[in-house]
């Protein structure tokens, strides 16, 4: 399913600019995926603040994930 999908994915992820991967919960329902905490939000929040984000933007934090 798509739940246990982003799980696996989320779990091999490992760069400074990406959250961490703490741990999940999948025998209860709902099912959760734990993250560590990032004092300034999570990217659903700031997309539920500033709505359809630029392409420019989206560039910009494309390049911040990728860089080291």
């Amino acid at each position: 399913n798509a739940f246990k999908h982003e799980l696996t994915l989320f779990e091999k992820v490992r760069h400074p600019n990406v959250v961490q991967f703490v741990g999940a919960v999948t025998q209860n329902v709902p099912m959760m995926i734990v993250s560590e905490y990032h004092p300034k939000g999570d990217l659903g929040s700031y997309l539920q603040k500033k709505g359809r984000l630029s392409p420019s933007k989206v560039l910009r934090f494309a390049l911040d994930i990728a860089r080291h």
